[in-house]
């Protein structure tokens, strides 16, 4: 489901006709944001004309499931006639939806003290359960092949931005060393010293971000919670930003995290912090599987399995025969440890998969924990700099960025290694990517890189693990003028390698 968000336009006739044909549903937004919409500052007549236009344009597309009056337009007040007009007219011309008078209202939040207000990504969701998330996410940077139609190749050069970095500011989403700086807190997987890295930890944040909160309201499905809009799909300009696909078509690596969270049929878990966990305490996740489909699974199974910083298992829990009803969210039970030494746990790693009877793979999910080393300068910084308004000036900023410089480890990075085989099937435009893990350890986040960004190219999955001797197609589509000969793959713990001879 998208939401056309009311800080943007309500959306064109082809717009809706792919999501009719596609089966995607829209919450559609007027373009009335940070209100409310007083008289006779906005001119009644004006927003009339613009509501009854569309709502007649718009009501018999299937796709569009309910109007909304616009974007965080403040609560009820003594001047609320434009959002009361707004909801009179789409309720007249269209009886048959539900109109919202704006989002965040009546059972939706928007979770911004995650990222504007810098508060840890675990806590502040799990401090503000709702009925339905509305928006909440983190920003990250585009791809290096993406940075590159916005910005000379040797800006890439240039680390840490500054004020006077005037081409890279005109391309953060809020035009200010705040952008980044505020993402590295929740990216913070080893020393930042260049964009490279920069890159690869602002969009893993990202896609945390989206897999922590999607995963706390999906466990919910059918008893507590409805659903949830992380914030955002796609973007308008190039840049930083919070979408997931860029201004120009590519997706980063959280559009896999997304994808792979929203699967239809799912295992996942859910737990109370990512890290601060020490020796001798007693870690715990609780394990769910959904079926949001309209057919029952049976035979299935569900296996859980914590990794140490070695890659030896500490513990795992198995549920067979499983008989998943339709549309149905069930909650399996808990698997806990007492955690080892703190040489174990710097990481530690929890992989949950869903199989059918005979053992195929639904669906699977890598967890880490312990995985962000800051030291007690870096997290009294961070708890220093919480305000929404805080633009990091001169030397606060340069403070920063020295500070996510020198972190004294990678923990993600200095897992055991394993290696990788793979090879490529390709048929006319379309084909697969087949990949093996053959060593004796798990593969952690294996990842596709040269992948073409062109528009009628797609790759079905990417950024997932990999047990020993696990072996995983990945299907693809390509042009058939897309060259893939600078395909390469790799992961946090596997070299990077081309494809078998």
């Amino acid at each position: 489901m998208l939401r056309a968000w009311g800080g943007g336009i309500v959306e064109s006739d082809i717009f809706y006709r792919l999501c009719d044909e596609k089966g995607i549903m829209v919450y559609q937004e007027f373009p009335l944001c940070w209100g409310p919409i007083d008289s006779p500052h906005t001119d009644l007549g004006v927003l009339d004309r613009q509501v009854t236009a569309n709502v007649k344009r718009l009501r018999n597309h299937p796709s569009l499931v309910m109007w909304g009056g616009g974007n965080e337009n403040g609560p009820h007040g003594g001047a609320d006639e434009g959002l009361f007009l707004v909801g009179r007219r789409c309720r007249g011309f269209d009886p048959s939806r539900p109109y919202h008078r704006t989002d965040p209202w009546g059972g939706s939040v928007h979770n911004w003290h995650v990222y504007h207000f810098g508060e840890p990504l675990d806590a502040a969701t799990l401090a503000m359960p709702s009925v339905f998330y509305g928006e909440y996410g983190i920003p990250s940077m585009t791809n290096r092949s993406s940075v590159l139609r916005y910005m000379p190749e040797e800006a890439l050069a240039e680390w840490p931005p500054t004020e006077e970095s005037r081409g890279w500011l005109a391309h953060f989403h809020q035009f200010s060393l705040k952008d980044p700086i505020k993402a590295m807190r929740y990216g913070a997987y080893g020393p930042i010293r260049g964009w490279e890295e920069y890159i690869a930890y602002s969009q893993t944040a990202q896609g945390e971000s989206i897999r922590f909160t999607a995963d706390v309201q999906r466990a919910g499905a059918g008893k507590t919670k409805t659903g949830f809009w992380f914030y955002k799909f796609s973007d308008l300009f190039p840049g930083h930003s919070w979408a997931v696909v860029d201004f120009y078509g590519t997706p980063k690596l959280s559009y896999y995290r997304a994808l792979q969270v929203c699967r239809p049929r799912a295992a996942f878990a859910t737990f109370e912090r990512y890290e601060g966990w020490r020796a001798g305490e007693t870690f715990a996740a609780a394990l769910h599987v959904a079926n949001d489909t309209s057919f029952p699974l049976t035979g299935a199974s569900v296996s859980a399995t914590v990794y140490g910083s070695s890659l030896e298992a500490l513990a795992t829990k198995r549920y067979d025969g499983l008989t998943l009803e339709a549309n149905r969210t069930v909650a399996l039970g808990e698997l806990s440890l007492a955690l080892p030494g703190a040489e174990a746990i710097q990481p530690f790693l929890l992989a949950v998969a869903l199989r059918t009877a005979d053992g195929s793979l639904v669906s699977d999910q890598w967890y880490w924990f312990n995985a962000q080393p800051k030291s007690e300068v870096l997290l009294a910084f961070e708890r220093s700099h919480t305000h929404n308004d805080n633009e990091y000036p001169g030397e606060e900023a340069a403070k920063a960025f020295a500070l996510y410089a020198n972190l004294e480890d990678a923990p993600l990075r200095r897992l055991p290694e394993t290696r990788l085989e793979w090879s490529i099937e390709r048929e006319g435009s379309r084909g697969a990517i087949r990949v093996r893990n053959v060593g004796s350890v798990p593969a952690v986040r294996v990842t596709v890189e040269g992948f073409p960004d062109d528009w009628d190219c797609y790759l079905d999955d990417n950024d997932f693990g990999l047990e020993p001797g696990e072996e995983r197609r990945i299907g693809f589509e390509a042009g058939e003028a897309a060259a893939l000969g600078a395909l390469t793959l790799c992961a946090w713990n596997a070299p990077r390698t081309a494809p078998s001879a």
